[in-house]
């Protein structure tokens, strides 16, 4: 297994340049509770460290609960199992890379706006790339513990703020009305998208975040680094 890092790299789209990330930050999931905010803080941890050298299937609760230095009585207040404690993890980390900061200003340029997110999907097909093994175990699961539809919710809600830039723009979609359609299209095939990828074995992940933007209709506006 190659050995990666727990951060994530930046990366430059031509505009706007996302900072280096710390995977155990943002994969760890948020409470108002200090003692729950630790426990899972020291879950996601242990996870990702253990993910250096052991692939997803290798792992037990009991493994993870050592390492973590929490009990087992405890994880399973919280995740049923391993899975569903990976598929919250990662279902997390790309929400995040999905996200795209953009200012007003920018919704003068429809294009600028739409490298941004190109570039989102290259930063999330990278790390993918970095933890496929997790990410294939993930998606060939018989209970994925909710992982695809963890991720179609979270590309659903990154596509429809996409979306409403568009229409504020002045973009014209077609046929007109269909947003919220088309946002669920759009999410399914995504995750499809990143599905395929994590189960195959290509490394480009320029490449193929150009290819899955070209398969988007006509009015979706053309990134400007194309």
């Amino acid at each position: 297994m190659t050995r990666r890092t727990n951060h994530t790299p930046a990366i430059d789209n031509g505009e706007m340049t996302a900072p280096i990330i710390s995977l155990r930050d943002i994969g760890t999931p948020p409470s108002d509770e200090p003692r729950t905010a630790r426990t899972l803080r020291a879950l996601t941890t242990a996870l990702l460290e253990l993910l250096e050298h052991k692939d997803l299937n290798d792992i037990g609760v009991a493994e993870l609960c050592r390492a973590a230095d929490v009990h087992r009585t405890t994880f399973y207040g919280h995740y049923r199992g391993i899975e569903e404690l990976a598929a919250d993890i990662f279902g997390r980390i790309v929400d995040r890379l999905a996200t795209v900061d953009v200012t007003r200003d920018s919704l003068a340029q429809p294009s600028v706006v739409s490298a941004s997110y190109q570039a989102s999907l290259r930063q999330i097909l990278a790390h993918v790339s970095e933890e496929r093994p997790a990410y294939r175990a993930l998606f060939l699961a018989k209970n994925d513990a909710g992982f695809r539809r963890i991720l179609v919710s979270t590309l659903h809600k990154r596509i429809s703020i996409a979306l409403d830039f568009w229409r504020e723009a002045g973009v014209e979609m077609s046929p007109a009305g269909s947003a919220e359609a088309a946002a669920a299209y759009f999410a399914g095939g995504t995750m499809a998208c990143i599905e395929q990828w994590a189960l195959g074995e290509d490394t480009d992940a320029e490449a193929y975040a150009a290819a899955v933007m070209a398969l988007l209709p006509a009015w979706w506006p053309t990134p400007v680094s194309a």
